[in-house]
């Protein structure tokens, strides 16, 4: 192997560490929204089970919570996306979470396709520039 080729593997694997690099965080945070989409599952069926009235804890954030009464209508409100919200009835919601989970899910295994793609090419550089 020439140097020229030699320097050519060594800036592609640098590049393929970064964009592995990218990938992991992007599933990282995927991730984060797919736990995130599972509490608010749960929070909605437990709202469902609630009486008119009954009071519950909702977290304002930094450990910080309120005591709120709940206030029975049948609805929730829901943000879908660029700043719009929707109300809809606790089915609906279900629905909206599923869709959303979904796409969530298909876009993990394609950032995970490509991730193990990088990985390989990683490790092909590697052998490639262990033989010299």
């Amino acid at each position: 192997m020439t140097p020229e080729e030699r320097d050519r593997l060594v800036l592609e694997y640098q590049q393929l560490a970064r964009l592995a690099a990218e990938y992991q965080r992007r599933i990282d945070l995927v991730n984060a929204m797919l736990d995130d989409i599972a509490q608010a599952r749960t929070a909605v069926e437990e709202l469902e089970l609630l009486d008119d009235g009954e009071e519950l804890l909702v977290p304002l954030g930094a450990n910080v919570m309120v005591k709120a009464a709940y206030k029975k209508t049948g609805k929730l409100i829901v943000s879908v996306g660029s700043g719009v919200l929707v109300e809809k009835d606790f089915e609906g919601v279900k629905k909206h979470l599923e869709r959303r989970e979904r796409s969530l899910r298909e876009l993990v295994q394609r950032l995970t396709a490509e991730y193990q793609r990088v990985i390989a090419r990683m490790g092909e550089i590697e052998r490639q520039l262990g033989a010299t």
